[in-house]
């Protein structure tokens, strides 16, 4: 890649001309304009003047609101308060007819991060000693459940006595009986 070298004529192109009419001209980008002013010499445009005071604003104003003001005039609101302080205007009411921004809504609440086993809704909430105890060892352990919601079958096929009924799975320990389940919450400091 090479650089592009500074234009003989850059000076006469550029004057009254925006970067970006410029970079159009010589189907460049604007960096390689702004590196060609910068070679050249040639400063850019100044910025528009700013909005000056209308003649009539200081006989008109007093007696009307911000939003008249705004529609009179075609401007913001920020540029009707400058103006009202340079000039000592007072404005006679409501600062302006532009909607407010709409307040920001709250974000949804945070959920659990349920890791295993059919997620607990408050209708099938384990309200039993076990089942509180297995809330408690969430905390602990990634994946503590009740074995019953396992089909037979697989029961079976790992030997897990009663249906699974009274036996939860505590990840990293395996199946437990819930008795025992009880006692390894109260050794982590879970209190029925």
């Amino acid at each position: 890649m090479h650089a592009m070298t500074t234009p003989a004529d850059f000076a006469e192109v550029a004057v009254g001309k925006t970067n970006a009419e410029i970079a159009e001209h010589y189907g460049c980008g604007i960096t390689i304009i702004t590196r060609f002013r910068k070679e050249a010499g040639v400063v850019a445009n100044p910025p528009s003047r700013a909005r000056t005071l209308p003649d009539d604003f200081a006989a008109v104003a007093p007696g009307m609101t911000y939003a008249e003001m705004e529609q009179r005039w075609d401007v913001g609101s920020k540029l009707i308060t400058r103006w009202c302080r340079e000039v000592g205007v007072v404005s006679s009411g409501h600062r302006s007819t532009k909607p407010k921004a709409a307040p920001r809504c709250a974000p949804p609440p945070r959920r659990s991060v349920h890791r295993g086993g059919p997620a607990p809704t408050m209708a099938t909430a384990d309200t039993s000693d076990a089942g509180m105890a297995a809330s408690y060892l969430r905390r602990f352990y990634p994946n503590v459940y009740r074995m019953s919601v396992h089909p037979a079958d697989e029961l079976r096929a790992r030997n897990v006595p009663d249906g699974g009924r009274n036996h939860f799975n505590v990840g990293g320990r395996g199946i437990i009986a819930a008795n025992d389940l009880i006692e390894l919450a109260r050794a982590k400091g879970w209190a029925a």
